[in-house]
């Protein structure tokens, strides 16, 4: 019994290495795979004249992966209709170019906006002190960072942070990243204010007899239940995700679309 036993054990220790390796994998292989720049051209640009609910305070999160899909196809105007489909009053996007940002921006009539480093935030509600922080580098991969902004809603104010970390197969930067940005967070005192942290964490909780990654405790905040957004072809695990704290979240669901390579996370609040 005991080594039947054993035996189960070792093959979801297997599965689950097996899962964390493809979808890290993926990630990996398709970040080194060379391509021209999407094109926008004029006639492709629309206006949505949209008038914002002051009271609605909703979040959206979006791996644009630059306008493609998961072959690599041009698919901007897509993503752009998945955006509009799920309006949310705040929009964060990451892997965003500045020429796309602006288009995005203008097609969707957001007014307010900040981009910087591939993400932007997008608003409908007046931003307040945008700012970005790069994490400090630990392997041989890309530099990543977030960026933070006040948000003013009525006479509260809430604070959105907007990260995308590393896409080590090895999960090393995600956990160095996790743990810096907890140290930020402790160092502006955001834990006790209204705080949403969302974004794509290129890493989901591994609970292995080895190996235990809690992406919640190493943050010390309140997570957002959601679905496996990556990849969009067959969601296998959930990176993109959303942490929380002295707020109430009323809804939250994952948008299922193949026009990128990462399913939009959404929240009500």
């Amino acid at each position: 019994m005991n080594k039947t036993q054993t035996f189960i054990d070792s093959m979801y220790t297997f599965i689950e290495y097996l899962r964390i390796f493809i979808g890290s994998s993926f990630i990996y292989l398709l970040s080194k795979l060379p391509v021209p720049p999407v094109m926008i051209t004029p006639n492709k640009i629309r206006k949505v004249y949209f008038t914002p609910d002051k009271d609605d305070v909703s979040v959206m999160s979006y791996n644009i992966h630059n306008g493609r899909d998961q072959l690599y196809r041009n698919s901007i105007d897509k993503i752009i209709d998945d955006i509009e489909g799920n309006r949310k009053s705040i929009l964060c996007l990451q892997e965003v170019s500045k020429e796309l940002f602006v288009h995005i921006k203008d097609s969707l009539g957001y007014k307010y906006g900040y981009h910087e480093d591939d993400k932007c935030i997008l608003s409908d509600h007046v931003l307040l002190d945008t700012d970005i922080y790069y994490f400090n580098n630990v392997g041989i991969y890309k530099t990543t960072s977030f960026l933070i902004s006040g948000i003013k809603i009525g006479e509260e104010e809430l604070y959105i942070l907007n990260t995308q970390l590393s896409y080590d197969i090895a999960l090393y930067n995600q956990l160095y990243e996790l743990e810096e940005l907890q140290q930020y967070i402790s160092k502006k005192d955001l834990g006790d204010k209204k705080l949403i942290v969302i974004g794509d964490f290129n890493c989901a909780d591994i609970n292995l007899k080895n190996y235990q990654l809690n992406i919640t405790d190493i943050l010390k905040l309140d997570k957002i239940k959601l679905d496996n957004t990556y990849p969009s072809v067959l969601p296998l695990v959930p990176i993109d995700k959303c942490f929380t704290t002295n707020i109430d979240v009323k809804n939250s669901n994952v948008v299922t679309t193949t026009n990128s390579t990462h399913f939009p996370i959404c929240i009500e609040l």
